[in-house]
This record gives C-alpha cells, structure tokens and sequence, in this order.
C-alpha cells in the first residue's frame, strides 16, 4: 500500500482529534468508513480476489463523492448534521453529485474542470464499470460460468488499482484539509508529487 498509506494511516488511526463541529465529526466518519474499505479492497486485490474488489470500489468512489457534496453543498445550504443522519436529507442521484460537484470545482477551481465528471457515463464511466458486478446484464456471470474464473487484464487490473490510490489520495487530502490539518495535508502532497 506504500508510503501513502503509512502516512495517512500515523496520522488517522487511533488518533483522537479535537473536532470543532458536526461537519467535522461527519467527515472523520465518511474518512473512517473509506479507509476501512481501503484496507479491504487492497486485502482483496493482493489475494486475487478482483470482482468484490471492485465491488468494494464502487462503495469507495460512492462514500468519496458524498463527503465531498456534504462539505460543498449542504454545508454551506445550512443542512444539519442530524437531519444527515436521520435521513431526512435525500441526497440526488450519484450523477447528479458528480454534476453539482463538477460545476463547484469550475467556479472554485478552474483547473479541477472534470474532476468528479470523470465517473460518470458520459466520460471515463468508472461508475458505470464498477457497477457492472452488482447491478450488470449478466456478462461477469456468465465468463464466470463459463470459465470458472473472471478474466482481467493487466491494464485493467492496472487500472483499478490506480483509481483505488488516487481516490484514496484526494480523500485524504480532503479528510485533513476539512479537518485543518494544513502539515499533514503538506506534507501528504509532497509524497504524492514524489510518487511514493
């Protein structure tokens, strides 16, 4: 899991941390949760284990993109945290998320342009993929039928493991700038950009 993980993981297991708000608390939770999932996707991938892998990614990208929307757009609508919890927000579609995020990060951040597009079914359809497993035609079913086994390539497999580590990054990255932890979050960027 690298350097990355080993960082994140010091920083964020077992580490009580003074959170100055619900919306705080929230995160750490949807931080919490992520990471747990994490670890079980990376358990999964290193024994073969590929399809509940990928399933286990989906709910990563899923948990990922709803912290983020709670953070940009019903924080600053005023929604509460217990009105979060006890359900009676009802949060759009995971497209429609993706869509308001995307408008967000334009006006915000001009240069994150795509940023959570990218999962949907108009771009790189990562969503869609993910969900092929659960929610798909039959297809994985019947390889699976035939061949006893599901067939992944290299660059798929390649592939997977790559979205696996950058939503694990910007997560993080999210998880301590909510959380103002400017030095970690640094500090984090700086093992990004050297790769490790």
């Amino acid at each position: 899991m690298g350097k990355t993980f080993s960082f994140v993981h010091d920083c964020t297991y077992n580490i009580k941390v003074d959170l100055k708000n619900d919306f705080q608390k929230l995160n750490k939770t949807y931080f919490d949760i992520f990471c747990s999932y994490y670890y079980s996707f990376s358990s999964l991938v290193s024994s073969g284990h590929y399809s509940p892998a990928i399933v286990i990614l989906r709910s990563m990208l899923e948990i990922h993109i709803k912290a983020v929307y709670v953070e940009f757009v019903e924080k600053p609508k005023g929604t509460e945290v217990s009105d979060i919890l006890k359900g009676a927000v009802k949060f759009p579609s995971f497209y429609q998320m993706a869509d308001t995020l995307d408008k967000y990060m334009m006006q915000s951040t001009p240069e994150a342009e795509g940023a959570y597009m990218q999962f949907t079914k108009k771009n790189l359809a990562q969503y869609n993929k993910f969900s092929y497993f659960v929610h798909g035609s039959g297809e994985f079913i019947e390889q699976m039928f035939h061949n006893g086994k599901f067939g992944f390539s290299h660059e798929s497999i390649n592939d997977i493991l790559c979205s696996a580590k950058g939503l694990f990054e910007t997560f993080s990255l999210f998880y301590f700038g909510v959380q103002g932890q400017m030095e970690n979050f640094r500090k984090l960027a700086s093992i990004i950009d050297n790769g490790q």
